[in-house]
């Protein structure tokens, strides 16, 4: 197993207020090209704070706060692991923000796909303004086993 290639997923991020006061951050990328078909795609986000959700086509990941979850946006019983020593499903275990949380996107890869990211509020910000960039990192990597 190794690292075939990293894409950072910069702008463009589209950003909107959620009704409790958090922030939606929203990406579309598409399947990347040259995969092999033993390849694994895996999600990395390094930075979110504790509560935050993740959802890629449809399917929700909590990233801590004690609120375990996996929601199955229609998919059925498709199950998503965190790249990592254990395999356990993520319904099973609270992924750290501090850090880097690591989603296997494998098997939910589309042609083209959606990333959402909502964080609760933030109660030490006086302004409620969501900020203009990205603030956090996330990467696609791509995992050869051939």
């Amino acid at each position: 197993m190794f690292l075939a290639h990293s894409i950072r997923l910069r702008d463009p991020w589209q950003c909107e207020a959620t009704e409790q006061g958090g922030v939606r951050w929203s990406r579309r990328f598409h399947r990347p090209t040259g995969m092999e078909a033993d390849d694994q795609l895996v999600l990395v986000l390094s930075g979110l704070p504790a509560g935050a959700m993740v959802r890629v086509n449809g399917l929700g990941f909590d990233t801590g706060g004690g609120r375990d979850s996996f929601a199955t946006g229609g998919v059925g019983d498709l199950e998503a692991f965190p790249v990592a020593k254990e395999s356990r499903p993520l319904t099973e275990q609270s992924v750290s923000a501090a850090v880097a949380a690591q989603f296997d996107l494998t098997a939910i890869l589309r042609d083209a796909n959606e990333i959402e990211i909502e964080t609760p509020p933030d109660p030490l910000l006086v302004e409620t303004r969501p900020p203009i960039s990205f603030p956090y990192d996330a990467r696609l990597a791509i995992i050869g086993h051939s």
